[in-house]
């Protein structure tokens, strides 16, 4: 069995260096994905410094070789492989395995699966550690590999695996569409996704971000309209219009009375992000307008499939700086800087 060489945490809160490791042996339903391209997520430097450990979040084994937004072209199949075939490029992201059989899996939620194994997050029932896509290839069940649609370029397709479908799934689980508004708190690598795929869901959408140099770049990605949350008439504006609320930010500090009170009657706040620390909720909007509190978690496969079609179709590619792998370290930097608009795509 040849060594997969890659690029691993070695240590919590340790820079990425080389490393190399065996992987797991093939089973008959897996596949190697040869990698061309793996986005960075700030998940992966959270897992390696330890930011969610303190609020329940299952701690990091190391080493680690993390990344979860993996495209590239399937280099071996399993005996029993039927889903795909050599060459195929296809695309991987947070989970690696779930076992199919629990209720969660039946009722096509295999990101809910209690045994699920998460891409660089878990070990697998035998004992392996799972391990992610800062490398030359990976090995994952075919069950969670994905095709890639031929008008999406594998750069843009990489962050597709992991903020695509974590922004598409619940816009569309929460009804986001014609006669709806949609608000995104968060203009960042989530973010300016979300607002591409509510646009051409066919919702009216409000940009919320403190930054008042994104209005432009919001307005020309399918914002209707922009939001600084650092202006309290600007939030004031959009009081009680808002149905569907999706927050893609984590910051402490974040206006939460201003954005609960541009909740319509009835509105939904839905959290794809995973702050540090508990959130400081006043419940009197919950009450007065009957908002609801929902939080979402990647997509079921199918979703990831819709997803990367929807994306195809409507051309909807994320913004993104192209990287060598080799500067795996340069790119965590400057994401913990905010400085990558707004997704760092790896490539071998």
């Amino acid at each position: 069995m040849s060594a997969i060489n890659a690029y691993a945490a070695l240590e919590k809160g340790g820079k990425v260096v080389p490393w190399s490791y065996e992987p797991r042996p093939l089973g008959a339903t897996d596949v190697e994905i040869k990698i061309s391209h793996c986005g960075v997520c700030a998940g992966d430097v959270h897992a390696i410094r330890g930011s969610w450990d303190s609020i329940g979040w299952p701690a990091q084994k190391f080493p680690v070789v993390p990344g979860h937004e993996i495209v590239g072209t399937i280099s071996k199949v399993g005996s029993g492989v039927t889903k795909v075939k050599l060459g195929d490029r296809v695309g991987m992201g947070c989970l690696s395995w779930a076992c199919l059989e629990c209720n969660a899996c039946h009722s096509g939620v295999e990101q809910r699966c209690k045994r699920a194994v998460f891409t660089y997050m878990g070990s697998y029932e035998d004992g392996a550690i799972a391990q992610g896509g800062y490398a030359e290839a990976v090995r994952v069940s075919e069950e969670f590999v994905f095709q890639i649609p031929e008008k999406l370029p594998s750069e843009y397709a990489a962050p597709l695996l992991c903020a695509g479908v974590t922004t598409f799934s619940p816009l569309v689980n929460h009804g986001a569409g014609p006669g709806k508004t949609v608000g995104v708190v968060g203009i960042g690598g989530l973010g300016h996704v979300a607002i591409q795929f509510a646009n051409k869901l066919g919702a009216q959408v409000v940009a919320f971000s403190s930054s008042e140099n994104k209005r432009d770049e919001c307005l020309r990605l399918g914002a209707h309209k922009f939001v600084n949350t650092s202006d309290p008439d600007q939030l004031r504006s959009v009081n009680g219009t808002v149905d569907i609320m999706l927050v893609t930010a984590n910051a402490s500090n974040m206006p939460w009375d201003g954005y609960l009170w541009s909740m319509a009657v009835g509105g939904k706040v839905v959290t794809v992000s995973v702050p540090e620390g508990h959130l400081p909720l006043n419940v009197i909007p919950f009450i007065v307008r009957n908002i609801s509190f929902h939080g979402s978690a990647i997509g079921t496969r199918k979703q990831h499939r819709e997803m990367l079609e929807f994306a195809a179709q409507h051309n909807i590619h994320p913004i993104i700086e192209l990287m060598p792998m080799s500067e795996v370290n340069v790119a965590h930097e400057r994401l913990l800087k905010t400085q990558v608009r707004y997704r760092a795509v790896l490539h071998n």
